[in-house]
This record gives structure tokens, C-alpha cells and sequence, in this order.
């Protein structure tokens, strides 16, 4: 089993490999293991199992403990496939058995033809804005976005090897490289569903608010929103269905939390203060850096912008939400209808941009006359 950062072009076996790095983290397993400083973090056994980082960055502390609690079960415990959901989704589980991350393989999500809960291979796609593999990357975007404020759990480009995944076409035991999301798991979490929306904060529903109308979050509802135990703190999952291209916003509906009546008070001053604070250039460029297409990077754009302008108007999360909302497809939002609208007088994106901003602009100042 190997945990190995992918700058590395030409692996080698542990006893070729320079260990000149201090050592950062030391682990005892029955096959024997370790974590080294540098350009170079692996683990290794004698198994074909593996778990890889993908990160060319400075890796942290804490990601190399997480990788590596995760990594070291799959020596004796193989990734089970989570029953919910409508992608293949499965949990990891440390050396003792435990869960401690959830693995999202681009090749088996809800809109690729490996899905292992896909059925019919010739139905049509449900969502248009988002392609087959891509919702990988939204998941790793909503926890670097802002981890200390929305509670999106640490999430992580990862490779994994292991016979356990789906694939009808090669033998069950044959190994399947899957690339995807390796998130933390939350245990003893319940979902919003199981708890009493009274009993949530209202800084908590109104940043997972903030999160979803910023990535224009397709699939928010009771099921993806955790609640830890004690606490009562929401913690935000399943972010694979945001940021759909410009042209393709019709399949926001709606937001679980506009059924909650926190999201009906006033934006608090510390989350307005917090927008007034985004820079969204930076939120550009940490979705460049994921490869996140340029039409949907350009969805975050002008949510950004709707949002501002709507809170300068005094409008609250729920009013926002139902401007950006379209139940019924054959109605458009006004956002909707505000960028299909600044979509057909333009040609370039930024030209895009400056008209929809006008138009926002305008539109506000009418419905305030």
C-alpha cells in the first residue's frame, strides 16, 4: 500500500528512495510504515492496495494523519459502498476498523456510466450544467473555500487502488484505480432531517446559506446537511452538484434551508461582514486551480455579485434564494432570467459579467421605487 505525493515521476521502492528529509511522522503497523518530509510522503506494505496524494503543495501536518489513518485500513478492511446516495460513495476505515473518511471516485459519481447505482446507461443526465467526473472537484472547492466558517469537512484530491470498485467490465478481484474526493468523516453525526430546525444556530444556517448561493448548490437538502452530536453544529456535505455552467442554471430548485426560519432573519453582522470581506478573485483562483471549467468558475462570478447587490438591498437569505430558485423550469428565476437576459446581448464572458451586473443593478432599484 503506498500514500505518495505525485510529483514524483518515477517511483521507486522504499529502499531507493532518498530519505535525507526530517521525519515527520513515524507509523508502527505489522507491515511496516512511514511518512517522510519533502517531496516525498508515502506509506508502504506488501499489499498492491494503495492510497495516493495528489498534491504538489506544502502537505500539513494534519493531512499527512488523516491519509495515513485512512490509507493504513485498507491493508485488512476494503472501501464499502455507502447505501444512500446516488453515486458510488465509500466509507474507509482505519487499521481498527473504524470509519474515518468518505471516498468519492470521479469515475463512479451520480453522472458517470461506472455509477454502481446507475441503471439504465442510456437514461438521460439530469443535470446539463455538470459533466460526468466533475463533481470530484466541487467537493474539494466547498472545503477550501472557507473551512473555518462553513464547517465543510477536510477534503482532499486523492488515487486509490483496490479490487472493490465497480467495473462490470474487468474481473472482481482485478485492481481499479479510482481518482476522487477523500473526505473526513463525522461520527455519530445524524442529518438535518432527524433534528429539529430550532435547535440550529443562526450563524450555522445562514453560512451553509451563504455557501450554497455562492456555488450555486443544485442538491441542498436535509439529507446532506449533518448535525454533530452535542453541539448541534451543522456541518455541510455533498457538494457535487454546484457550480453548473452559466448557460445551465435551471436545475437549482431549491435550498433545504429556506424552510428554516433563520434564514428568513437578517443576515448577522458578522456574515455581512464576511461578504463584504470575499475576494472573490481569490475564490477564482482556487477554482482554477482545481481545473474547474471557466463557465462554471463564471457561475460563482455573478452569484457573488447577485448576492452583494440583493444584501444592499436589505433582502434577507430566503428572499435571495427564492430569486435564484426555479421550482419549475418552465418559469426562470430572476437570476436565471437575469443571466440568460445578459447572455444574449453579449459575446465575451466579462462582457457577460459588466451586463449582468447592470442588470442586477437596475433590477433592485426598480423593486425599491
Amino acid at each position: 500500500m503506498l500514500l505518495e505525493n505525485q510529483s514524483v515521476n518515477n517511483p521507486q521502492s522504499a529502499s531507493a528512495r532518498s530519505v535525507s528529509e526530517t521525519s515527520l511522522y513515524k507509523l508502527h503497523h505489522s507491515h511496516g510504515a512511514k511518512a517522510l518530509a519533502g517531496n516525498n510522503y508515502y506509506i508502504e506494505s506488501l499489499s498492491e492496495v494503495s492510497l495516493r496524494s495528489t498534491s504538489h503543495r506544502d502537505i500539513s501536518q494534519k493531512y499527512i494523519d488523516f491519509l495515513v489513518e485512512a490509507s493504513m485500513g485498507l491493508v485488512s478492511h476494503s472501501p464499502e459502498l455507502c447505501p444512500d446516495g446516488t453515486g458510488g460513495t465509500y466509507f474507509l476505515k482505519n487499521s481498527h476498523n473504524k470509519t474515518v473518511a468518505v471516498f468519492k471516485p470521479r469515475e463512479e459519481d451520480p453522472l458517470s456510466r461506472l455509477n454502481p447505482k446507475r441503471k439504465d446507461l442510456d437514461s438521460p443526465l439530469h443535470l446539463k450544467g455538470i459533466r460526468p467526473g466533475e463533481g470530484v472537484l466541487r467537493e474539494v472547492l466547498a472545503y477550501q473555500l472557507a473551512p473555518e466558517l462553513f464547517h465543510v469537512p477536510e477534503t482532499y484530491i486523492i488515487n486509490v487502488n483496490h479490487n472493490a470498485f465497480h467495473d462490470p467490465s474487468k474481473p472482481r478481484s482485478s485492481l481499479k484505480r479510482r481518482r476522487g474526493s477523500l473526505q473526513k468523516f463525522i461520527p455519530g453525526a445524524v442529518t438535518a432531517d432527524e433534528v429539529g430546525s430550532s435547535l440550529f444556530s443562526l450563524q450555522d444556517v445562514q453560512s451553509i446559506a451563504l455557501l450554497d448561493i455562492l456555488m450555486v448548490n443544485c442538491d441542498r437538502n436535509g439529507g446532506n446537511i449533518l448535525v454533530k452530536p452535542g453541539s448541534n453544529q451543522l456541518v455541510p456535505i455533498d457538494h457535487s452538484f454546484s457550480l453548473p455552467d452559466y448557460q445551465n442554471l435551471l436545475d437549482l430548485q431549491w435550498f433545504e434551508w429556506m424552510n428554516y426560519r433563520q434564514s428568513k432573519q437578517p443576515l448577522s453582522d458578522s456574515l455581512q461582514e464576511f461578504v463584504k470581506n470575499i475576494d472573490i478573485s481569490l475564490w477564482i483562483e482556487k477554482a482554477k486551480a482545481l481545473h474547474i471549467r471557466s463557465d462554471c468558475i463564471m457561475t460563482m462570478k455573478l452569484a457573488h455579485a447577485f448576492l452583494v447587490k440583493a444584501l444592499s438591498f436589505g433582502k434577507t437569505l430566503f428572499e435571495i434564494g427564492q430569486l435564484m430558485c426555479s421550482p419549475n423550469p418552465k418559469n426562470p428565476s430572476k437570476f436565471v432570467q437575469l443571466v440568460s437576459r445578459a447572455q444574449s446581448k453579449t459575446v465575451t464572458q466579462q462582457e457577460l459579467f459588466q451586463q449582468f451586473v447592470l442588470s442586477v443593478s437596475d433590477y433592485f432599484s426598480l423593486q425599491c421605487m
